[in-house]
């Protein structure tokens, strides 16, 4: 679909209850298609505005729809006042090339379920989206807003992307309210600072939560085991973040995902790896997590790596690169059959190479990149025998990096 919008389209479709040039999903949580429909030129101010009838009678354009979005286009210049559709449940304007502010009478629009911005927002997060009393979906990311998150939001929201806006301040404990709520995105935000708030562990329903690239600080809040259903967990360079990972958090039965990189975090490997009291109980994580992936690159964790990394049976990707962590590798770890990405590089890990690692190249394993390089106390003999012994066993499926020169692979092995 290409062209230009008419500016007469809504008056000829009173009775339209959606607009759209990009179907909708309805999912969860919002997700751009990346679909390019080509339409082009400005919104008309004619959509948003009363018109006389060819009877004289006063015609409100758009006032049946229900869903109106316009994302994935090329349209441009400044968006009109958004006024006057009463039963207004999905907005979706993203991925355009809008220019200067927009100016939405949230007020209007207390049926609104999904509100997606446009990235030409400015000025503070309105505390007006606390009047969409419907507000399910909140997606502002993106744009030039300041300020603080206003504690005034609806306890409806399930999901709220504010990420790579200009907030500063502290998190608000107010968020614990939110008992809905499954997705945060709080990401790219590098003026927001403060701990991490200890009351969120009220937000039981959270499914995924991302305050990567952040100035948040200190430490990761022992009370967060309660978050029963999260899935996600991503903090990746967050340089003030410190202490260890929560023995409790080995608990979390639901986590696929813990991303904490470029950090102060320190101590053993995770202390849940190892923990007695976890290993006794029958629903701790360790037993029946989905996790999937585990990056703990440059941090400061020291200590020697675990066998218990074994039990987590659906491990993926395991990067524990740019540590101290000393001794040897586990001989144990050839039972990890799922995974696809083990980095090891930058640390201080020592010989000899435990004689079960070349297994993990064979059939049964899924096993495509080993990163080793950069661990001076593994010989580089043994080093290069391995790498040239599994990638012949592999048939070429895996790539060993034993040197910071030439060929390597990373962790996008996983979408292969």
């Amino acid at each position: 679909m290409t062209g230009s919008l008419p500016p007469n389209l809504l008056l000829g479709l009173q009775n339209a209850g959606e607009v759209t040039v990009r179907q909708y999903s309805g999912a969860e949580q919002y997700q751009p298609d990346n679909v390019q429909c080509g339409i082009t030129g400005h919104v008309p101010a004619e959509w948003f505005t009363p018109a006389a009838s060819a009877v004289g009678a006063v015609v409100r354009p758009g006032t049946s729809l229900h869903t109106f979005e316009i994302s994935n286009n090329q349209l441009s210049g400044s968006l009109p006042d958004i006024l006057g559709w009463p039963k207004l449940q999905h907005l979706l304007l993203s991925n355009n090339k809008f220019s200067g502010g927009v100016t939405l009478y949230l007020g209007q629009y207390d049926s609104t379920g999904t509100f997606v911005g446009p990235s030409s927002l400015i000025g503070t997060i309105p505390a007006s989206f606390a009047n969409m009393r419907n507000l399910r979906f909140l997606d502002v990311s993106e744009n030039s807003l300041t300020g603080q998150l206003p504690p005034e939001f609806g306890a409806t929201l399930r999901s709220l992307d504010a990420a790579a806006l200009q907030l500063s301040g502290e998190l608000p404990a107010t968020l614990a309210t939110f008992s809905r709520l499954e997705h945060l995105d709080l990401s790219g935000n590098k003026a927001v600072k403060g701990s991490l708030p200890s009351i969120w562990a009220a937000l039981v329903a959270l499914r995924t939560l991302d305050i990567s690239s952040t100035g948040i600080s200190g430490s990761l809040p022992a009370s967060w085991a309660s978050l029963q259903k999260l899935r996600a967990f991503r903090a990746a360079d967050c340089s003030a973040l410190s202490g260890q990972l929560p023995l409790e958090w080995g608990m979390l039965k639901s986590l696929e995902e813990l991303v904490v990189t470029n950090s102060q975090l320190s101590g053993p490997s995770p202390a849940w790896t190892d923990a007695e009291m976890l290993r006794a109980a029958s629903t701790a994580a360790l037993a029946t997590a989905q996790q999937a992936v585990l990056i703990l690159a440059s941090n400061s964790m020291s200590g020697p790596l675990p066998d218990a990394f074994t039990r987590l049976t659906t491990l993926r990707a395991l990067d524990l690169s740019s540590n101290s962590f000393a001794g040897q590798l586990p001989s144990a770890w050839v039972s990890m059959q799922q995974l696809v990405f083990l980095d090891v590089s930058s640390n201080a890990l020592v010989g000899p190479i435990p004689e079960t690692l070349p297994f993990m190249a064979g059939d049964g394993f899924n096993l495509r990149c080993l990163v080793l390089f950069r661990n001076a106390g593994l010989s580089g003999t043994q080093l290069v025998a391995l790498k040239s012994r599994m990638e012949t066993d592999s048939r070429g499926r895996v790539r060993v990096v034993v040197g910071s020169n030439g060929r390597t692979c990373d962790i996008s092995v996983l979408d292969q």
